[in-house]
């Protein structure tokens, strides 16, 4: 499944109704906020993918389905969006 602009304005909206994020920022800062959104949106969709691969039923039967590992981390890109703000 893909990311989607509604998918996005939706997160953002209940990220700012929870008090994540500012109900008033920059055009700049509002611009980081979606990606960012956008970057937890992809890695929760990949995350269920995979745990749905590791479910299916070629998984109990050794069918080329990968393990999962949840301890890894992966690098986000996050520091080339916020690198400027300090």
């Amino acid at each position: 499944m893909k990311v989607t602009t509604e998918m996005i304005d939706a997160a953002m909206k209940k990220a700012t109704e929870a008090g994540l994020l500012p109900r008033h920022a920059r055009r700049e800062e509002v611009c980081i906020n979606r990606e960012l959104i956008r970057m937890v949106l992809t890695a929760a969709l990949e995350g269920e993918r995979k745990q749905l691969k590791a479910e299916s039923p070629d998984a109990a039967l050794g069918g080329g389905a990968e393990a999962v590992n949840t301890n890894s981390s992966r690098f986000s890109g996050m520091p080339k969006f916020v690198a400027g703000m300090h």
